[in-house]
């Protein structure tokens, strides 16, 4: 009788052990950065630079004149999209140390789509900016069609991960509603730039 229930008793340890693995969180999760949620039109602060969101816009091609001169040879590339562009315009202010935001990304319902690294120099994703230099500019994401007329995309994320983030920090979020958004035949992006006479540097 006692050996039986020294089984049991091993059995049940068991089983609550597998049971704490299967549902204990990835080291991903463990030192992922926290989101700092914001609004758009105000800033939203983290440890590593302020972040305010002044538009996003859907379209299924882009402006990329900022960098392109036909004057000069200098036609543009073919941007139009079988799916959508999410262009964000946005200013960001460095606090303490230079960064970019090379691994910015759109969250619907649990799928990470990356920044496009469509865009010519000087482009938000590959511009360090200065600490306390505020530059704007914008960042695009190419997107499905499908993944912008999902339910998800009423609850999509715009989650600007710097390229380098340290373990269990701040990370910037904006919640937007993509499904409603209009998509315009084209939307004009602005390259990066210093917005009070200062100048940041390309990554």
């Amino acid at each position: 009788m006692n050996r039986l229930v020294r089984v049991l008793t091993v059995a049940g340890l068991l089983a609550v052990g597998g049971v704490a693995i299967a549902t204990a969180p990835s080291d991903d999760t463990i030192v992922a950065p926290f989101l700092v949620r914001g609004e758009i039109g105000k800033p939203i602060g983290s440890r590593l630079a302020t972040v305010v969101v002044s538009d996003v816009a859907a379209a299924r091609e882009l402006d990329l004149s900022y960098a392109y001169d036909p004057d000069f040879g200098e036609p543009a590339p073919d941007t139009a999209s079988a799916g959508v562009w999410i262009v964000v315009s946005l200013d960001v202010t460095a606090t303490y140390t230079s960064i970019d935001f090379g691994n910015a990304e759109v969250r619907i319902a649990g799928v990470r789509y990356r920044a496009s690294t469509v865009l010519p120099d000087p482009d938000l994703p590959t511009f360090a900016f200065d600490p306390g230099v505020t530059v704007r500019g914008s960042i695009v994401f190419e997107l499905p069609a499908d993944a912008v007329r999902s339910a998800g995309a009423e609850r999509a994320d715009l989650v600007f991960l710097p390229r380098l983030v340290p373990a269990l920090d701040t990370v910037a979020t904006v919640r937007v509603d993509l499904r409603t958004l209009p998509v315009d035949d084209v939307a004009v992006v602005e390259g990066a730039h210093a917005v009070d006479g200062r100048a940041g540097r390309d990554g």
